[in-house]
C-alpha cells in the first residue's frame, strides 16, 4: 500500500531535479491521498475475470466516487502545481471550483483515457490540455491503486497480453526478478504485476528471433535498461529488482530512469498511446450519507 514515505521520496527527487518536478509533485500528492482504504469503497464488490477474453477487470464496473472529496483532490493537486509556479495553476483552480465542474466525469475521462473531454474541459476556463491531462491521471491514481489492490487475489497469472489486467494501460515498466531473473510487467496506473515472455514485445507480441537491442548506461546494463521493439518501434525500460516494487516505487523508478526514455525517443522509438483496451464503465456520485438534512437558504 502506499504510503506517505512514498511521498517523501517523490518529493526530494523533485527537490533535486527540476525535470521531473512538477509531475513528482503531482504524484506525491496523490500516493498521500492513495494510503486512505477509504477509497475501496468506490468500487464494485468484485473486480473478478470478465467473460469476454481481453477485456480487463474493470471493463463494465460501476464505480461510486464521494465528489467533494474528490474535487478536493483536485484542488490539492492544482496547489502543488502553484506552490511550483506553474502557469496554468490559476486556471485550473478556476475550473475545479466552478459549480459546473463534474469530478466523476473528470475521473471517468481520465480512466478511459478520453483526452478530447480533458481537453474541452480544459478550453473553458483557456489552460493548457495536456496539464489538465496529467492532473487527471494523477487525480485517478488513489482509486486505481485501490482496484488493483482490489483484483489482486483474482489474478492466477495465465494473463499473456501487454497490456495491464485490471485497468488496460500498457506497462510503464518491467522487473527482471530475483536469480530466476523472471520477467514481469508492472502497471504505473494500478500497480498490477504480470508475467511476460523473454523476447517478446508486450505491445505488438513479436518475438526477437536474435537477440533483443537495448539502450543503457556501460555500467547499467544488467540493472537498467530500455529493450526495443524493431516491429512496432516501441520501447520498454527494464530493471533489475530482487522482490516487486510497491506501486509508488514503480512512479519513483519510472521518474528516476528518464534519461533512458529520452534516449529511445532520440531514436525513434516510443510508447503506444492510450490504452490497450477500450474501456467502458460508469462513473457515479455517491448520494449524500442518511440521516443529513440538505441546507437550503
Amino acid at each position: 500500500m502506499p504510503t506517505a514515505g512514498a511521498g517523501r521520496a517523490l518529493e526530494q527527487l523533485a527537490a533535486t531535479d527540476p525535470a521531473v518536478a512538477p509531475l513528482a509533485r503531482l504524484q506525491a500528492v496523490a500516493l498521500d491521498a492513495a494510503a486512505d482504504p477509504s477509497w475501496e469503497r468506490s468500487l464494485p464488490a468484485s473486480l473478478g475475470p470478465r467473460a469476454e477474453a481481453g477485456a480487463p477487470r474493470l471493463h463494465g464496473a460501476r464505480l461510486v466516487v464521494d465528489s467533494d472529496r474528490l474535487r478536493a483532490l483536485f484542488v490539492q493537486l492544482v496547489a502543488a502545481l502553484d506552490a511550483a509556479g506553474h502557469p496554468d495553476s490559476a486556471r485550473l483552480r478556476q475550473l475545479f471550483a466552478a459549480p459546473g465542474f463534474d469530478p466523476p466525469a473528470s475521473l471517468r475521462a481520465s480512466l478511459v483515457h478520453d483526452v478530447p473531454a480533458l481537453e474541452d474541459m480544459a478550453a473553458r476556463v483557456a489552460a493548457t490540455p495536456g496539464v489538465l491531462v496529467v492532473v487527471a491521471q494523477a487525480a485517478a491514481l488513489p482509486l486505481l491503486v485501490a482496484c488493483g489492490r482490489r483484483a489482486a487475489a483474482t489474478l492466477d497469472g495465465r494473463w499473456t497480453l501487454g497490456y495491464c489486467p485490471v485497468c488496460a494501460a500498457w506497462p510503464t515498466l518491467a522487473e527482471v526478478r530475483g536469480l530466476a531473473r523472471e520477467l514481469v510487467l508492472r502497471c504505473g496506473r494500478c500497480g498490477t504485476g504480470w508475467p511476460c515472455e523473454h523476447r517478446r514485445c508486450p505491445f505488438c507480441g513479436h518475438r526477437e528471433q536474435h537477440s533483443q537491442r537495448y539502450f543503457a548506461a556501460a555500467h547499467e546494463r544488467e540493472t537498467r535498461r530500455a529493450i526495443t521493439c524493431s516491429r512496432c518501434h516501441g520501447y520498454l525500460k527494464v530493471l533489475a529488482t530482487l522482490e516487486p516494487l510497491a506501486p509508488s516505487e514503480i512512479l519513483l523508478r519510472d521518474l528516476e530512469s528518464l534519461e533512458l526514455d529520452v534516449t529511445a525517443l532520440e531514436h525513434g522509438y516510443r510508447r503506444p498511446e492510450g490504452l490497450g483496451w477500450s474501456l467502458a464503465l460508469t462513473v457515479e456520485s455517491a448520494p449524500p450519507p442518511r440521516g443529513w438534512l440538505r441546507w437550503r437558504g
